[in-house]
C-alpha cells in the first residue's frame, strides 16, 4: 500500500462515500465550470488562429474541460525570466466539501491547497469559508527548448505540456515517488505508450502486494494508461487513487488524475522528450515585474533555500531589480504561489536608468 493510502485508510470518509455526498453541490459547480471553460477556450481559440500554423490541430488543444495559456514569442527560456502564466480565483466551500476535492476540482494536486491551508483539515470544511484556488505559475525553463515537451518539477509536483510552434503551455499536477524511492531526474524519451496496460509487480514489492501482476481495470494502480520512459523503470501513468495526487506516493513513477492523463496519451507519441528536474525556487516575469514561486525541499536536497535562490539571481542578472526583503519572507512562506518581489517605485525609477525592461 503507498504512503498516500496508508495516510487516508480507515477514514470515515471514502472516496465512494465523498463522491455521493457531493453529488448535488458538484452538478451545479459543474456548470459553472463548463462555462467558464467554454468561455475561455472560445477566447484561446481566436488566439490560436492568430498563430503560426502547427501539425497540432486546434481541436488538439482545446479539449473540453482543459486548459492552455499562450506565451510570448520573445520569451528566452534560457537567457531571461520565464513567463508567469494563469490566474489565480477564490471558491466557496459547500456543505460537504473536502480540500482533496476541491483540488480535483481544480486540477489541483493536494499539495497545492495544504501549502495556503496547513493548519486546515482536508475533511472538515466550513460551509461559506472562501478558498484562494492557485492558477498561476512560473514556466520551469526547459534546458533544451524546442526539444523538449514535457518537463516534470518534482518539488512542485506539477507537470509541464509545450507546444513550441504554437507558443502554448498546459499544465497538470502530479504524484511523484517517496523519499525512499525519489522519482529520478535527468532527461528521457517516451518508449512505450500502452492502453489498458497491466502492472507487473517489482521483485522488492511483490511482499507488500501478495501477487506478482494486476491486470488492467479499476485495482490497476496505473491506471488505463502508461507512458514508459527510455532507459527507466519509471513512466507517466493514471491512477486507481486519485487522492494520491500532488503527494509523495509512487515509487518512483510520475501519477496522474485519470482525466488528466487521458489528454496526455492523445498528444504525445513514441520519442517525445521528458525532462524531470528539481527546482524548488523559480524566478519569473510578468509586466516588467519579477515573481519568484517558492516550494519546500521536499527531498531535501538544497542547503540552503536563501543562498540558492541569490545564486539564481547572480545567474539571471536581477539582483538589482529585486526587494531582497520580499524575497526572504517569500522563502519564509514557501507558498508554492508565484509573488511579485520587485522593489517600489523608486526603485525601479532609479533601475530603469542603467537597466532595459524585461521581455513579457
Amino acid at each position: 500500500m503507498d504512503t498516500a493510502k496508508k495516510e487516508l485508510a480507515g477514514h470515515p470518509r471514502t472516496s465512494s462515500e465523498a463522491k455521493t455526498r457531493r453529488q448535488p453541490q458538484k452538478a451545479a459547480k459543474d456548470i459553472g465550470l463548463r462555462l467558464r471553460a467554454s468561455f475561455l477556450n472560445l477566447t484561446l481559440a481566436v488566439i490560436l488562429l492568430l498563430l503560426p500554423a502547427s501539425p497540432l490541430c486546434a481541436s488538439d488543444w482545446t479539449d473540453k474541460g482543459d486548459f492552455f495559456y499562450p506565451f510570448s514569442p520573445s520569451v528566452d527560456f534560457i537567457q531571461k525570466p520565464a513567463p508567469v502564466i494563469g490566474s489565480s480565483t477564490t471558491y466557496t466551500v459547500r456543505e460537504g466539501d473536502t480540500l482533496l476535492d476541491i483540488a480535483r476540482d481544480f486540477d489541483l494536486g493536494f499539495n497545492e491547497l495544504r501549502l495556503l491551508y496547513p493548519e486546515q483539515d482536508p475533511w472538515v470544511l466550513t460551509p461559506g469559508r472562501e478558498l484562494t484556488i492557485p492558477g498561476k505559475w512560473i514556466t520551469p525553463n526547459p534546458l533544451h527548448p524546442q526539444r523538449c515537451r514535457i518537463l516534470i518539477n518534482l518539488p512542485e509536483m506539477r507537470l509541464f505540456l509545450f507546444n513550441f510552434s504554437r507558443k502554448l503551455i498546459r499544465t497538470y499536477p502530479v504524484g511523484i515517488g517517496t523519499t525512499n524511492d525519489p522519482t529520478p531526474m535527468g532527461g528521457f524519451a517516451i518508449s512505450e505508450r500502452i492502453k489498458n496496460p497491466v502492472w507487473t509487480v517489482p521483485p522488492g514489492l511483490t511482499e507488500e502486494y501478495q501477487i506478482t501482476q494486476i491486470p488492467a481495470g479499476e485495482n490497476n494502480p496505473l491506471g488505463k494508461y502508461w507512458l514508459g520512459l527510455k532507459g527507466s523503470r519509471s513512466g507517466l501513468h493514471g491512477t486507481n487513487f486519485p487522492w494520491s495526487i500532488g503527494r509523495l506516493a509512487t515509487h518512483g513513477c510520475i501519477r496522474l488524475y485519470p482525466e488528466d492523463i487521458s489528454r496526455i496519451f492523445s498528444l504525445v507519441d513514441y520519442e517525445t522528450q521528458v525532462q524531470i528536474v528539481y527546482r524548488p525556487i523559480k524566478f519569473g516575469t510578468r509586466r516588467n515585474r519579477i515573481f519568484v514561486e517558492v516550494h519546500p525541499d521536499v527531498y531535501d536536497r538544497i542547503d540552503d533555500l536563501a543562498a540558492h535562490a541569490y545564486r539564481l539571481l547572480q545567474k539571471k542578472a536581477l539582483i538589482s531589480r529585486v526587494d531582497m526583503n520580499k524575497l526572504r519572507q517569500a522563502l519564509q512562506q514557501k507558498s508554492g504561489l508565484p509573488v511579485n518581489i520587485s522593489p517600489g517605485a523608486a526603485h525601479r525609477k532609479a533601475a530603469a536608468v542603467s537597466s532595459p525592461p524585461l521581455p513579457e
